[in-house]
């Protein structure tokens, strides 16, 4: 019984990975899309503003909302890339 502990311990570490496996030609695909795409990883501008706010792009949008940042707002696609995070680094 001690015998079968170690190999079992290995595949249910693994089982997260094996099911991503399935996964990674589309991801790859996505991202070879995305540098293809003149926004890349972005879907459009957007004003990041201090209080929390996300509005779109104009001048000094943020201005009544305690500052803030102009950035490119993540597509979907990029979204779950991420959530997917170190997984998908490591395959």
């Amino acid at each position: 019984m001690r015998r079968l502990i170690p190999p079992l311990l290995f595949a249910l570490a693994l089982a997260p990975q094996i099911a991503l496996s399935k996964d990674l030609p589309t991801y790859r695909q996505w991202i070879t899309d995305m540098k293809a795409q003149p926004r890349g990883p972005f879907t459009r501008l957007r004003w990041f503003c201090n209080d929390g706010s996300v509005l779109p792009p104009q001048a000094y949008a943020c201005k009544d909302h305690g500052g803030g940042h102009q950035h490119g707002e993540w597509s979907e696609r990029t979204r779950e890339l991420r959530a997917q995070g170190s997984a998908t680094r490591n395959c």
